[in-house]
């Protein structure tokens, strides 16, 4: 058995513990029905199974003989607290219960004989059981499946004789038919077994206390801990968790009241370990985790200060480490079945001092097993892996076994051997690092950054400790970019030192050449002398040879790093660019054009500013530009002796700057030169390491000191802006664009812009393209409302914009002229751009250049209603109506009021009437006609109109279009204004006055009265005609009578007018249908069609003939 480690647990006490049931007579490979019961009780047995640890015996199995047992404890020992072959021993090796599985039917024919035989196995059983209180039990295997026990008379006979032959009880045998449903009889028996290992387990538990009342408190308090251990694992056997916390809780009480010495320190941490453990895995179990953290820190703080021997400190460390561990992993396991932990009570923090344990017995080991060079002549640790007790020392059981003292001789080569074994044998690295690793993992799933980096850094130093230096390198260079982000000085100096070592020390190039850069820039700490030692082993490896010796590294180190840099052949060859951007920069570089933008005939003028942070003066090789258009790159280019352009030795703190310029190629216009990157190469072909320092996006600069300013500086380099983007704009131009045009514009009128190109260039203008319309960002509505257009039609699909309309080539200094017409048809403002593009040539240096320009201009152009348009309807005495009557005529009336400051010229007016109505006069001549319009002036035009029928529904009667320009304009606009939707009644009379349009006092005038029946039926009609004070008149006063289907019937009257002025004829009323329950009357419609006054004249004065004779 291998020996129990200090602080570690049993394994038998890691998972749950399981009944141990052992099944007999069962041969899987010589029975297929066996095989099939013995997969059905072996396989998927997860948590929804009975908890039954079932194992597979022979028959002959031999199980352990009881040893003989004490009849008192008077002269009991005590050698130790728990045995180490316990918790085995009813695991695995006595079982709570033994099942015999016999093939046999209740119709057997040779039952007697097969019975014979099933008693002779059980008390063969029984024999090799003898001591034990084991449960057996009796399964028969039946092939057929017949009726239960009960029901079947034959059955129950002989299962009773079976019974009483076995003897055994009835509720020990069970019945295992053989059929399709043998799965569902497998899980009854699990639950019947369960219930046997359960009688078992507490039949064991009385039995153990019966013991334990025959124990003393006083002299057998080993033996009262042991016994209470046992109950509380019993219990757990028996699934009876609470009551096993119970006496898991007793037991380490009555450990605690234990006298404790150097020679009984490390059993008693021992057995406190294994009970602390027990306690926290059954409350995590219990879903009380809170009792559990709280028994685990009151478990530490009882022994973090109980070390024992101060030679053997290193062990309370690696118990302490390992008490750590256990709960960390219990509480793991706890949130993988459900629990809930939070950012600061998470398993991680656990793993983290089980790993600061660790590393303190490393320390601990290496003080003071120091001197330690040999182990003892005798080995003293011989049967170690037998010890009868958890905890003992190998040699302290034996003596104890002889009932003799341990000499002090003895004690110290024992302590010799176990420093020696520590020294020599224990590799503390892999105890820390999977215990860091586990503590990361936590910290990462429970989101805390900066603990995990850490731990990152812990984990690469215990790598860097056992000189596994490319491990350290990996971790150390990861963790260092979240550490430059942050710009903690004094942590990324720390880190960055020890994986510079690793990187020497594995001869890792790219990482040394890389972290030796960063060091030994000056916002790294350090001493000059380490930096100008590692600056010179860079430069060294870049040319192909050995770095010089690593500054305060241990011979024993260097003989490490030689042996690694003599085994690594050295670069002959260009190396991998290195990335400026991301690390803590020892030579800074910046880049920035002259301008944000030059124009297409300028020289593009940029500079490249140098800095180094480096100890020592630094001696480029080359300086390359990269721009996104590789057309440039040449233009940019620096190598070594070329002082015209600067110099590429860089002095320390110091910053050198490098000019260049050139010109754009016309295929840049309205495109960005950028620099994607500034390369400078440290070295000379054929090796060589070229620094790369990315402009796109602005990098990741992460730190620079301020340079303080020095007589001859222009400015501190950190004060220089960074500009890595220029824009080309095309060439200015040397055009004039002039606009003329009258404003306001006015809803649906060709607007007339006329646009004059003048061209002030020294050479002819080619390719010139007119483009003119909207801009982008105006309300949607305005793009399908406007349309430009040379040409005065109106277009199917509004066009707001005008697209490279070519015109004629332009000489120097000449003049073209275009005419675009605008045609809105939404008022509001809008916004309009006027683009002319051309090219032509220019001399730049010499070099004749074929530039394309461009003249844009912008302006509001605001759109009005140039007319307010009233329609209304009139009935014949120009009073409004709402309604018209069938066959009856009325009035149109459009008036249109000018809103424009300008004069305007009405064309014409005409309408387009709906197919319910029509013109009374086929010739009709709008009267606005030739009419001018000022601003806030009216013009109206009349319409007369008939409807023949009714409409039931208000119909539109049409529109109204009028014809306008401007004054002087040669384009007509036209403006369509819908006419009102009136209801068309029908009207069974329609009545007409025949009158003259005046008459005169005491001269007899006759008007005549008009009925027409508008239906097709006769209409009876009663007639009254009131007396009038301003009229004498002769006619029908009162009068009766019929008026056939569309006739008229004429009524005439002699008027003899008495006043003058604006008289009101004699009131006519009318009756429909008199003497009868529908008779209706007419005023209304009365009022509304004939006319109630009538202008009478004075009468005229008459001359005497005398008088007239003496006149003359």
């Amino acid at each position: 058995m291998k020996p129990l480690e200090i602080g570690e647990v049993p394994d038998e006490l890691k998972s749950r513990p399981k009944a141990f049931v052992a099944f007999i007579g069962l041969d899987p490979q010589g029975s297929n029905i066996h095989a099939a019961i013995w997969d059905a009780f072996s396989n998927n047995r997860g948590p929804d199974r009975a908890p039954l640890n079932l194992v597979m015996l022979p028959e002959k199995h031999v199980f352990p003989k009881p040893k003989p047992k004490h009849p008192s404890y008077e002269r009991y020992e005590e050698r130790g607290v728990l045995k180490s072959n316990w918790l085995r021993k009813h695991l695995a090796q006595v079982p709570a219960a033994a099942i015999l599985f016999f093939d046999m039917d209740w119709d057997d024919p040779q039952w007697a004989d097969k019975r014979a035989d099933c008693s002779a196995r059980m008390r063969a059983l029984r024999a090799s059981l003898q001591g034990r209180n084991t449960k057996v039990a009796l399964v028969l295997v039946q092939n057929n499946l017949s009726i239960p026990v009960g029901d079947n008379l034959l059955a129950t006979e002989r299962a009773h004789a079976l019974c009483n032959a076995c003897e055994l009880p009835p509720k020990a045998l069970f019945v295992l038919p053989y059929s399709d449903h043998l799965f569902g009889f497998i899980l009854r028996l699990e639950t019947a077994f369960l219930e046997i290992t359960q009688g078992y387990y507490l039949n064991e538990c009385k039995r153990v206390k019966a013991h334990k009342d025959f124990a003393n408190k006083n002299t057998h308090q080993q033996l009262l801990i042991r016994h209470q251990f046992k109950i509380a694992f019993l219990h757990e056997l028996k699934q009876d968790p609470g009551i096993a916390i119970r006496h898991y809780k007793q037991a380490y009480v009555d450990l605690l009241e234990l006298k404790t010495s150097d020679a009984n320190i490390l059993e008693v941490k021992t057995v406190a370990g294994i009970l602390n453990y027990k306690l926290c895995q059954l409350a995590f179990m219990q879903n009380i985790p809170l009792d559990a953290i709280h028994q685990f820190r009151r478990h530490v703080d009882i022994f973090k200060d109980r070390v024992g021997n101060p030679r053997l400190a290193f062990e309370h460390s690696a118990w302490m480490s390992k008490q750590f561990s256990h709960f960390g992993d219990l509480f793991e396991e706890a949130v993988g079945f459900g629990l809930t932990a939070i950012q600061t009570q998470h398993p991680g923090f656990y793993f983290q001092q089980a790993a600061n344990h660790a590393l303190a017995r490393k320390e601990q080991a290496a003080r003071l097993c120091r001197d330690v060079t040999s182990p003892p002549e005798v080995n003293l640790l011989e049967g170690e892996e037998s010890l009868e007790f958890y905890g003992q020392r190998p040699w302290q059981a034996r003596a104890q076994g002889r009932s003799d003292a341990v000499d002090p001789q003895t004690e110290d080569l024992g302590i010799q051997a176990l420093q020696h074994r520590e020294k020599t044998q224990v590799d503390h690295s892999a105890l820390v690092v999977p215990l860091l690793s586990s503590a990361v993992a936590q910290f990462k799933k429970y989101r805390c950054p900066r603990m995990k980096r850490h731990l990152m850094v812990q984990i690469a130093e215990e790598y860097y400790s056992s000189r596994d230096y490319d491990k350290a390198l990996s971790i150390l260079t990861h963790v260092l970019w979240d550490y430059r982000s942050e710009r903690w000085r004094p942590l990324v100096s720390n880190i960055l030192t020890t994986a510079l070592k690793c990187a020497y020390l594995s001869a890792s190039v790219p990482a040394f050449l890389m972290l030796g850069l960063e060091f030994i820039s000056s916002w790294i700490q350090g001493t000059q002398e380490e930096k100008s030692s590692i600056q010179t082993s860079i430069f060294n490896v870049i040319e192909g040879s050995l770095p010089v010796a690593f500054p305060g590294m241990p011979p024993s180190s260097l003989a490490i790093a030689d042996s690694a840099w003599g085994q690594k052949p050295l670069p002959r060859e260009p190396l991998h660019n290195l990335d400026m951007d991301h690390i803590i920069q020892a030579i800074e570089c910046k880049v920035q054009f002259g301008h944000s933008a030059f124009y297409a005939d300028q020289r593009v003028c940029l500079k490249v500013f140098l800095r180094s942070n480096c100890p020592l003066p630094i001696k480029a090789s080359g300086l390359k530009v990269h721009f996104n258009n590789q057309h440039y790159n040449a233009f940019c280019v620096v190598e070594e002796g070329e002082p015209a352009i600067g110099s590429l030795h860089l002095v320390p703190r110091r910053t050198q700057s490098f000019s260049f310029a050139f010109l754009p190629r016309s295929c840049d216009i309205n495109s960005d030169i950028q620099v994607c990157s500034v390369h400078v190469r440290l070295g000379h072909p054929p090796g060589g390491l070229t620094l790369a320092w990315n402009c796109v996006g602005g990098g990741s600069r992460l730190a620079w000191d301020p340079i303080p300013r020095r007589h001859g500086e222009e400015v501190a380099f950190h004060q220089l802006p960074q500009l890595a983007t220029t824009r080309i704009h095309p060439r200015r131009p040397q055009v004039s664009l002039l606009l003329d045009h009258v404003p306001p514009v006015l809803v649906h009128e060709f607007y007339q812009l006329a646009i004059t190109i003048a061209s002030e260039e020294v050479a002819p203008l080619t390719d010139v393209c007119l483009s003119l319309g909207l801009v982008d960002d105006l309300d949607p509505k305005y793009y399908s409302t406007t349309h430009f257009t040379c040409e005065p039609v109106v277009p199917k699909q509004p066009a707001s914009k005008i697209r490279g309309f070519r015109i004629e080539d332009i000489p120097a200094g000449g003049r073209r002229k275009q005419t675009v017409l605008l045609r809105n048809s939404e008022v509001g403002t809008r916004r309009v751009f006027v683009k002319v593009e051309y090219r032509t040539e220019v001399e730049v240096d010499g070099r004749v250049l074929c530039c394309s320009c461009c003249r844009e201009i912008f302006l509001d152009l605001e759109c009005i209603e140039p007319f307010g348009f009233s329609v209304k309807l009139l009935n014949l005495k120009f009073d409004p109506v709402e309604t018209v009557r069938a066959e009856e005529q009325f009035v149109v009336q459009v008036d249109m009021e000018s809103h424009c400051p300008l004069p305007l010229e009405l064309i014409s007016g005409s309408l387009k009437l709906g197919p319910h109505v029509g013109l009374v006069d086929k010739e009709c001549q709008s009267l606005v006609e030739t009419v001018k319009l000022h601003k806030g002036e009216v013009a109206r035009d009349l319409f007369c109109l008939v409807a023949p029928n009714p409409v039931d529904a208000p119909t539109l009667l049409g529109q109204y279009t009028l014809q306008w320009k401007r004054e002087g304009a040669p384009a007509v606009a036209t403006h369509v204004v819908p006419l009102p939707s009136p209801s068309v009644q029908g009207c069974p009379l329609l009545l007409e006055v025949v009158a003259p349009a005046h008459g005169r006092v005491r001269t007899p005038l006759t008007v005549s009265y008009l009925l027409h029946n508008r239906t097709l039926l006769v209409q009876d009609v009663e007639l009254v005609m009131d007396s009038s004070d301003a009229f004498m008149y002769s006619g029908n006063k009162l009068l009766h009578f019929r008026i056939l289907p569309r006739e008229c019937q004429t009524l005439t009257y002699n008027l003899y007018p008495l006043l003058s002025g604006y008289v009101a004829l004699p009131r006519m009323h009318l009756v429909l249908g008199p003497g009868t329950a529908a008779a209706s009357t007419l005023d209304a419609l009365l009022g509304e069609m004939l006319p109630s006054h009538i202008f009478i004249m004075p009468q005229a004065k008459t001359v005497a003939p005398c008088e007239a004779m003496s006149a003359s």
